[in-house]
């Protein structure tokens, strides 16, 4: 019995971060391409991007900078790809990612993970009193000022 080598290239790290890994570690050969997209700071900035539009809350440059240009070799190579790209709005990057893969005429599936938003568990979180980690501060109390009510709450 032969072993499989499976070559994983990270991809990104970050929003924001260069996107010239993607095509370099497709010319590498790799299997699979995974990027990361969740900074704490990234939440926020996705989960205030929701707030105003609620087709908005994903990394929107994975769809134009990673999926746009780079689809077609993916594709050709059957290289799967793994991102938490979703950002707060798993599901309108799994629909921008799929009407994307259409326009191109590609045949590529769409997975789509939901479950980890627990904002809608507010309360309950907020009943069990839990304490900040590092400072051990109470959990802001949903009453306050807007600027201190919790805009995201995922689990990881």
């Amino acid at each position: 019995m032969a072993d499989k080598t499976i070559r994983i290239g990270g991809a990104s790290g970050f929003w924001g971060e260069s996107a010239m890994a993607t095509p370099q570690l497709l010319g590498a050969g790799v299997d699979y391409l995974v990027y990361d997209y969740l900074a704490e700071i990234t939440m926020s900035i996705m989960a205030r991007a929701h707030a105003k539009d609620s087709a908005a809350g994903f990394a929107g440059d994975f769809i134009s900078a990673v999926l746009k240009p780079h689809a077609k070799a993916i594709a050709a190579q059957g290289v799967k790809v793994i991102a938490n790209a979703g950002g707060v709005n798993p599901a309108s990057c799994g629909e921008a990612a799929r009407a994307l893969i259409k326009e191109q005429g590609l045949d590529l599936k769409v997975a789509v993970i939901t479950g980890d938003n627990l904002l809608g568990e507010r309360d309950a979180i907020a009943a069990a009193a839990p304490a900040e980690m590092f400072t051990g501060a109470a959990f802001p109390d949903k009453e306050k000022l807007p600027a201190s009510t919790p805009i995201s709450a995922l689990s990881r």
